[in-house]
């Protein structure tokens, strides 16, 4: 369970003085439908994975457009026994927030945070706001400056397209 009351989301960016914006869009629960809601590539829109690690919980961020690797999060952590929370630790933990919309700020989550630098490569990234109708669009180095995380690749390019695209 989070240690910390959770706060919204544009209530802590404005703590932190953290210039961002708030894009309304349809009801969405992936990366990819949250992109295209917005009007952005998948590869900036950040997707925020809760981890149980044997001494709690951890976020690792990652762009929209790659998987994050569970043994790239080992590694890093050394924990050999970390794994993704199941749903129904996410509700039971951050009951503020809707399911699939978890916000990728460590702060906001009172959690440790794992972010892949590919999340820099870009001036600015849309990310869930804790509720599915809408986003918060800010720059990834303002947004994570002074957060609890550490900037690792955890993440891969996904391999099954390849495999699975059909081409006409």
């Amino acid at each position: 369970m989070s240690m910390v009351e959770q706060i919204p989301v544009e209530t802590y960016l404005h703590r932190k003085n953290i210039d961002f914006k708030v894009v309304p869009h349809a009801e969405t629960y992936t990366t990819l439908t949250e992109a295209r809601a917005v009007g952005i590539p998948s590869e900036e829109v950040l997707k925020a994975v809760l981890l149980r690690l044997s001494d709690g919980y951890a976020v690792a961020v990652v762009p929209g457009s790659r998987r994050l690797d569970l043994r790239l999060i080992r590694e890093v952590t050394t924990d050999h026994h970390a794994s993704l929370a199941s749903e129904d630790e996410i509700a039971v933990a951050f009951p503020d927030f809707v399911l699939g919309a978890l916000p990728p700020i460590p702060g906001v989550l009172g959690v440790r945070g794992f972010v892949d630098p590919t999340v820099f490569d870009h001036d600015l990234v849309a990310f869930a706001a804790g509720i599915a109708t809408e986003s918060v669009v800010a720059n990834p180095r303002t947004l994570f400056w002074g957060e609890d995380v550490l900037v690792y690749p955890i993440s891969k390019e996904p391999e099954d397209e390849k495999y699975w695209r059909l081409e006409w």
